[in-house]
């Protein structure tokens, strides 16, 4: 799926969804799958914003706002949100394992 951003914090991706034929999704909230990330509250606050900003450079130095999500068995997280993975760039590049490897996030394959 081809999806255009709209919003994103450090864990999750605000999103509008083209489904092909013309047909979209609007404001379609992605939990990023496989990674958890610092919250944007509390005491983690600091590094959560720095895991936003991070995210945000990635989208930003992809040259685009648009991306590929794939999705996994359509399945919903616990909060209700879309579990997917986000791809950038001509080289398909996992902006999840971007998150992994840069140490703004961890691997999370947990209560789902």
């Amino acid at each position: 799926m081809y999806a255009l951003l709209l919003d994103f914090q450090s864990r999750y991706v605000v999103c509008d969804v083209d489904l092909g034929f013309g047909v979209w999704m609007k404001g379609v909230v992605f939990r990023m799958y496989g990674i958890n990330a610092p919250e944007m509250k509390g005491l983690s606050r600091e590094k959560g914003l720095a895991s936003k900003a991070y995210l945000e450079d990635i989208f930003e130095h992809s040259g685009s706002l648009g991306c590929t999500v794939v999705t996994y068995k359509d399945k919903r997280e616990k909060y209700g949100r879309m579990l997917g993975e986000f791809y950038v760039g001509d080289e398909m590049w996992s902006v999840n394992s971007q998150m992994i490897d840069a140490g703004m996030a961890i691997k999370f394959m947990g209560d789902l």
